[in-house]
């Protein structure tokens, strides 16, 4: 067990509460112990929560002044444990320990492996939101995608698409996902600075440290807030591997062969002048208003470029996105790669097991959510017509609880008639 105190000086500035977070993740302390917190017990919840403590006990601040804050980990844990020295885990690196079901006892007999198989595969590349913060990933960018291609709009798109992704990842490697010994390397000036008598150059010093240990730091909270959905789409799917295997998700479009109108008549279709809307060639406006409504870091597809991408670095990128939307447009023709999804399979409920606890989502690169947005955009108003008046749900003007209230209706006027049924 570890106790972590701090004169923390006031709660409400982010910078203080990434510097506790970090402490927190680098000694894992038990309980933390906060003076001079300057806050409520609300904000106080806020901060226990964003530092995975259950356990809080508070001091209410006097104007804007005292205050304290007790934090802990109040999670039950094992009490059946296994201990190695340095030297077994040197010697026996890939060994774990797995906690079998208890029979006829309290505890839980204990099983050591010496080779614990690994669940590592390859991972598909993912554009970070941290990346932006650096300007040096614009150039990166720009040359990858100013590198020549012959062919058609969606395969010159495409093949830049992945001359991106090649050179990011190498510049990630080696310049700019450093941010763990970068904040060791920081922190470790700042022992030695902080440790020399004061004068106006060391607190210059200091003080850059400080800016370079808050931006790292501001860094890794986008990088694990980007990472913490698509850990919980992974843990989904590793709940069930044999979905992996099994599930094939078809794609059935409903065809509506015709609807009668009050007024007798039989909708067969749209006139021609709706049906020539649809397919038109989108403008460049249409096209950018369909790609700003995709949200920055919606879940990407096989490519890994979220919509962020195409709006940070849209000087480069969007003329050549335009183009290849517009070709979809005028040839009819998909490139493949444009088609590739992702099945994920989300559960709808903790401890999902079952095919009925999951639901399979599409995860599409984002060329394909543009056209398949502007397609939607142009059905949204004819909606209403083609569709049957008896759907009531998900067309925008009705109501799912009107079939419910109706059928109330009906009860109540069958148990109210006296005819005979």
């Amino acid at each position: 067990m570890s106790l972590l105190a701090w004169n923390y000086r006031g709660m409400r500035g982010e910078p203080t509460v990434r510097a506790l977070r970090l402490l927190v993740r680098k000694h894992n302390p038990s309980i933390i112990f906060l003076s001079e917190t300057k806050s409520n017990p609300r904000h106080c919840r806020k901060i226990a929560k964003r530092c995975n403590l259950e356990g809080i006990f508070t001091v209410d601040s006097s104007n804007s002044a005292g205050g304290l804050c007790l934090l802990w980990n109040s999670e039950l844990q094992r009490l059946d444990r296994t201990i190695a020295n340095d030297e077994w885990r040197t010697t026996y690196p890939k060994a774990g320990v797995l906690h079998l079901p208890q029979v006829r006892s309290d505890h839980n007999p204990i099983l050591v492996k010496l080779w614990m198989e690994s669940s590592h595969k390859p991972r598909p590349f993912r554009f970070e939101e941290a990346c932006t913060r650096d300007h040096s990933s614009k150039e990166i960018v720009k040359n990858a995608w100013n590198t020549t291609v012959c062919g058609s709009k969606a395969y010159q798109f495409s093949s830049k698409i992945k001359s991106v992704k090649k050179d990011l990842k190498k510049w990630n490697k080696e310049v700019f996902g450093l941010c763990d010994s970068n904040i060791a390397e920081i922190m470790d000036n700042l022992d030695k600075i902080q440790g020399k008598p004061f004068t106006s150059d060391i607190k210059e010093q200091e003080q850059k440290l400080i800016a370079d240990l808050e931006e790292n730091l501001m860094r890794k909270d986008i990088i694990w807030r980007q990472k913490s959905r698509e850990l919980w789409l992974k843990d989904g799917i590793r709940n069930s591997k044999f979905f992996h295997t099994s599930t094939i998700i078809r794609r059935r479009a409903n065809h509506i062969a015709a609807i009668k109108e009050d007024s007798g008549e039989w909708c067969h279709d749209c006139d021609d002048s709706e049906n020539e809307r649809l397919i038109q060639t989108p403008d460049d406006k249409e096209i950018l208003m369909a790609l700003n409504s995709i949200p920055n870091l919606k879940s990407p597809g096989p490519d890994g470029i979220p919509s962020l991408f195409y709006k940070h670095y849209g000087d480069t990128v969007k003329p050549l996105l335009i183009s290849a939307v517009k070709s979809f447009f005028n040839s009819g023709f998909i490139l493949k790669e444009w088609n590739n999804t992702f099945i994920c399979l989300v559960p709808k409920c903790q401890g999902a097991s079952t095919f009925k606890d999951f639901r399979p989502i599409s995860l599409c690169n984002v060329c394909y959510k543009v056209i398949s947005k502007i397609i939607a955009n142009r059905l949204k108003p004819l909606l209403e017509r083609i569709i049957s008046p008896n759907q009531t749900a998900f067309i925008e003007g009705r109501w799912i609880n009107e079939n419910g209230l109706l059928a109330q209706e009906i009860l109540h006027t069958m148990r109210k008639t006296k005819a005979r049924r």
